[in-house]
Formats: C-alpha cells, sequence, structure tokens
C-alpha cells in the first residue's frame, strides 16, 4: 500500500501511468475501455495503473479531490465484468483504494499484460467495433494502426526468443519507454559571469555618453544589483572589465563542465532481470544512441569546482562515433531470479532544445557466456519541454 501511495503521490503520468479526477460515469464507457486497453498495450514491462480522483492538469500542482465512496464500490462491482466481457485476451485487474487525507483514491492495476495486443471482443457502439483498439505512449493514447499491431508482435517475439534476460529503465514499474525533459543551460557560470561585466561595461558607456564622466555612485549601485551581497566593490576600469570578459571562458571552464554534465544531465540507468534460475555472470552490456541535435552523452564524470577528482573507473566507457555514441559496461553478473542495475556510475545523458520532441532510441546487446545468444532490443527516450 505505501508504494501505492507513493505512485499517487510522486509519479508522473506516463505509458504506464494514468490519473483522471472522478469515475466513469454512465455513457462513459468507451472512455473506461480506451483508457484500459491503452494502457494494456503500452511498451511496458511491469504493471500499470489507472488513479481515479486525481487532478494532475498540466501546469498545476497535482490535486486529490477524491471520488465518493459509493461511486467507487459500485465501480468495483460493474467494471471488473464489464472489462471482462469486452477486452481481449482476458486483463489481470485488481482494484484497490487509498486515502490520502480526507479523499479517497480508488486504484485500477494491471498485473501483467504478457499478450498484446489487447482489443475490442465485441461491438460495444459504432464508433467501438469489435477489433478495436488503442495504445497509450507518454501521455498520449491513439487508435492502434498496422504499424502498432507490427511493432507489439515483433516485440513479443524478441522477448520470446530472449526467455531468459530483459533490459528496461529502472524503476517502480521497469519500462521500455521514459520520458525526460529537455535541459536548457540558463546559468551557465561563465554566461552569468560576461552578462555581470557586461552590465558594468553598460553603465559605464551610458553615464559617460550622458554626464561625460564616469560616476563612481553609479558604478556602486550596478555592482550592488548584479553581484552577491558579501562580495566588495571594486573600482575597474574598461580596460580591465574587458580583459576579464576575454578570460572568462579559460576562468570559467571547470564551472561550465561541472554545470553542462553533472548538474544539467540526466543520471541514467538500466535494470536487467534475470528470469532464469542460474546466474548469469561476465554479460558485456552495448548500447548504440544516436548522434542527432542536442543529444550528448558525457564521456566521464565532471567533478565541482574546487573538489577532488572522481575516480572515473565505475563510468561506462563511451566512445562518441560520427553517427553514434556507444556505451559499454563488462563484468555484469545477475543473480537468478534477480536483477542489477547495469551502471555503477549512472551515465550521464545530456538533452538540450534541439532534442525537444524528438524520440532516441537506443540500440542494446547483451552478451554473455551462458546466453545461447545476444540478448538485443530498442529502448526509446522521449525528449519533452
Amino acid at each position: 500500500m505505501r508504494a501505492l501511495l507513493d505512485l499517487i503521490r510522486n509519479a508522473d503520468a506516463d505509458s504506464s501511468v494514468s490519473f483522471r479526477e472522478r469515475v466513469y460515469r454512465r455513457g462513459e464507457q468507451g472512455e473506461l475501455l480506451r483508457d484500459v486497453i491503452a494502457l494494456a498495450n503500452a511498451a511496458v514491462v511491469g504493471r500499470r495503473f489507472l488513479f481515479l480522483g486525481v487532478n494532475d492538469q498540466e501546469r498545476s500542482e497535482r490535486g486529490f479531490p477524491g471520488v465518493s465512496q459509493r461511486s467507487w464500490k459500485n465501480f468495483c462491482v460493474v467494471a471488473p465484468d464489464f472489462l471482462a466481457r469486452t477486452v481481449e485476451p482476458a486483463l489481470r485487474i485488481t482494484l484497490q483504494q487509498v486515502e490520502i487525507g480526507n479523499a479517497l483514491v480508488g486504484a485500477l492495476c494491471l498485473e501483467r499484460c504478457e499478450d498484446p495486443p489487447y482489443l475490442l471482443a465485441r461491438r460495444v457502439s459504432a464508433t467501438l467495433p469489435a477489433g478495436g483498439g488503442w495504445i497509450r505512449r507518454g501521455i498520449r493514447q491513439r487508435r492502434l494502426l498496422r504499424k502498432h499491431l507490427q511493432r507489439i508482435f515483433e516485440a513479443r517475439f524478441k522477448r520470446e526468443e530472449v526467455g531468459v534476460v530483459a533490459v528496461g529503465f529502472p524503476g517502480d514499474l521497469p519500462r521500455e519507454e521514459l520520458m525526460l525533459a529537455v535541459m536548457p543551460l540558463d546559468d551557465l557560470p561563465s554566461a552569468l559571469a560576461a552578462h555581470k561585466i557586461s552590465r558594468k561595461l553598460e553603465s559605464k558607456r551610458v553615464t559617460k555618453s550622458v554626464l561625460g564622466r564616469t560616476d563612481s555612485r553609479i558604478a556602486r549601485l550596478v555592482h550592488a544589483q548584479v553581484s552577491d551581497q558579501n562580495v566588495p566593490y571594486i573600482e575597474q576600469g574598461t580596460k580591465t572589465m574587458l580583459v576579464k570578459l576575454r578570460e572568462i571562458p579559460h576562468d570559467n571552464a571547470v564551472a561550465d563542465d561541472y554545470y553542462r554534465y553533472e548538474l544539467r544531465a540526466h543520471k541514467l540507468n538500466l535494470l536487467l532481470n534475470n528470469f532464469g534460475s542460474k546466474t548469469q555472470t561476465d554479460l558485456v552490456l552495448t548500447l548504440k544512441i544516436p548522434r542527432i541535435d542536442g543529444v550528448e552523452v558525457a564521456e566521464h564524470v565532471y567533478s565541482a569546482p574546487g573538489s577532488r577528482a572522481l575516480k572515473h573507473d565505475m563510468y561506462p566507457k563511451v566512445d562518441v562515433g560520427p553517427k553514434t555514441i556507444a556505451v559499454q559496461v563488462a563484468g555484469l553478473r545477475i543473480p537468478g531470479r534477480g536483477s542489477i542495475e547495469a551502471f555503477f556510475e549512472p551515465l550521464r545523458l545530456i538533452l538540450r532544445e534541439g532534442a525537444a520532441g524528438q524520440t532516441i532510441r537506443i540500440a542494446y546487446t547483451l552478451r554473455g557466456p551462458m546466453l545461447e545468444k545476444p540478448v538485443q532490443g530498442r529502448l526509446k527516450i522521449f525528449a519533452i519541454e
């Protein structure tokens, strides 16, 4: 129950988690079918959740208006039978409720959706014919098309061929898709430092053009506006500030790198699941990430300014090529029926504005002496603003 509460409070809506403000009413059976079938068909490993009684509107704080006890009990009686009659193959559904303050939140959990595609078993209405279906990608739901069905069957065949080990993004719900935000460099140290000096130079220029001379009082005022309170004012001439302006990229190189590749980077890891009873040893995982505008991978861990350099031997090996970025880690060991994170030190993935709206497809290959053949597949990262 605690894990469910954490999901309701903190999980982002994505391919495996959906929020709705109220229980489905009479005449909204089509919406229920669309929401449930779309979740069932999503490219996700593990459970999927539909939470009722949660307001998750974009750009607003998550609210919990809750649902009434009566409407939730009625839903628990009607929904399982309705879904059993209208969706094929059969879904494994559990219904739970969680109290958040005085609000009751209902949770419809899809346990294991291992037999996609999930479709309408019969005609429900003129707009919901037998054989219809939907798929969820991120927070969007679309009608199932031929291309979606082809991808679903290809993924199924790959899983059946692999059988022993699966690769996915870690978390409460291991998945094959992930949504990550782009991270602009709004506070790049060198840019901030250059802005402060430029403001001081501009004030000198304006003051001299108006008064015919510089004015230390105005210079002190501008200094107070652009500098930290504990930085004392020191009178500087225009030539001195121009020299400092030219030296800013060099003086801030370490701080810039730390900001770019550590503070403004996603720390990405992968989860390796061993479904067999035998321990898998000496595994080698290789990723291939396309080199596209706005996508980078740090080649090592960058230390904070003034701190001791970190050892990089625990960071994955990164090889940046003209078209792809290859990432490799060796010597992995997964106990039987167990799972591990692939990287001891998470991979630093950088997403900038140029990547917004794009899908980054990461090809992976897992090799090992006890695997009959390499485990191969693709993971997707949706870059959002």
